[in-house]
Order: C-alpha cells, then structure tokens, then sequence
C-alpha cells in the first residue's frame, strides 16, 4: 500500500504546484493489460495498465494518448480516458452549475 501512496502523493503535489496542468485519470475496464503510449509537448511514455486499473496521468494543457489497435484521443483538465472493449474513449468530466 505505501508503494502506491507515495507516487500517488507526489502526483497531487505536482498537480496542485502547477496553475496549468490537469490530473487526467487513465482506466483500463477491460479484462486484459494494455500499454497506452501518452505524449504532450513536455514528455513521452508509456503508461502499464493491468485489467480493471487506473492510472493518474498529470498534463500541462493537455496530453495525447494512443493505444495500438484501440486509436487515439486528446484530453485535458480532468478528463477520464477509458479503454473499453480494446477501444480509447475520452469523457470530459461535466461540472454541475453553481
């Protein structure tokens, strides 16, 4: 468990020091593993997901992700990327009105 914490800590931090950047949750809803290659004008990897998973992916502005076979999409701010039935879908996070 304190494996998972402290990355995840140093990500909130991160994500909190910097105005522009946005903390982009990355899930795998499949039964099977994936590598999603992630790109922005800052960095370039390739993120692990096991089956039923989720990743936080924190980018400034906002982040290109593809997976082989399943496309591509652009997301930003808190965005939730998806891989369903092998398939790379973005839902925008909807906030309610005020």
């Amino acid at each position: 468990m304190r494996r998972l914490l402290v990355p995840l800590v140093a990500l909130v931090t991160l994500a909190v020091s910097v105005p522009s950047a946005g903390a982009i949750e990355l899930r795998n809803e499949d039964a099977q593993p994936y590598t999603v290659r992630v790109t922005s004008r800052t960095m370039s990897r390739n993120i692990h997901l096991p089956a039923h998973s989720a990743s936080i992916v924190v980018c400034v502005k906002s982040c290109h992700f593809r997976l082989r076979g399943g496309g591509q999409v652009r997301a930003s701010g808190d965005d939730v990327v998806s891989i369903t039935r092998k398939k790379l879908v973005r839902r925008p996070v909807v906030k309610a009105p005020l």
